[in-house]
Order: C-alpha cells, then structure tokens, then sequence
C-alpha cells in the first residue's frame, strides 16, 4: 500500500510541475522536482528486492523522465535558454544519482 501511494504522490508532482512549468513558475516546479527526487530514492531504496515493485518503480521513473523532458520543452519555448539549461543539467543530475543508486542495490 504505501509503494502506491508514494507512486500515487510522485505522479501528483509531475502533475504539478507541468503546470508550474506552463506558468513558467521554475522555482516552484524545482522545488517539487526535489521532493519528487527523495520520494523516487525512497522507492528505490525500501523496494530493490521485489521484482514487481521493481517494475512498478521502473513505470514511475519512466514518467518522471518523460515529464521532466516536458519541463524542459516549455522553458525552450519560453525563451528562457538559461533556465532550460539549467533545468537539464538538474534533470540529468537527477537522473544519473537514482539510476546509480539503483545499479549500487
């Protein structure tokens, strides 16, 4: 129950980011991007063993990568090169810790 209420909580804050993002609210959609980061590292971390949580967490992390791919089309859009940039060196950042914390387990 509470592997799906986290997945549950991190696909509220890709909901979220993507608005915030339309809005072009980067902070707050960074901000979001952190707790959404610390609840993926928690799946990962209470749930490695079981291969059916694996691969509900694999689902999760994919829609991550998909909504942050998202994020950083609406800040290309914006003209706001600056932030796109640094919004992709977060994500890939991001992306490159919890994948290496998954191939640690």
């Amino acid at each position: 129950m509470q592997l799906q209420q986290t997945i549950n909580e991190i696909e509220s804050l890709n909901s979220k980011m993507l608005e915030l993002a339309k809005a072009k609210e980067w902070d707050d959609a960074n901000s979001l991007a952190q707790k959404r980061q610390q609840l993926l590292q928690d799946l990962f971390k209470n749930n490695h063993k079981n291969s059916e949580n694996q691969q509900k967490i694999q689902q999760v992390s994919d829609q991550i990568f998909k909504t942050d791919a998202l994020i950083q089309q609406f800040a290309k859009e914006s003209k706001s090169n600056s932030m796109a940039q640094f919004i992709q060196l977060k994500l890939q950042k991001k992306a490159s810790s919890a994948y290496q914390e998954v191939a640690n387990k």
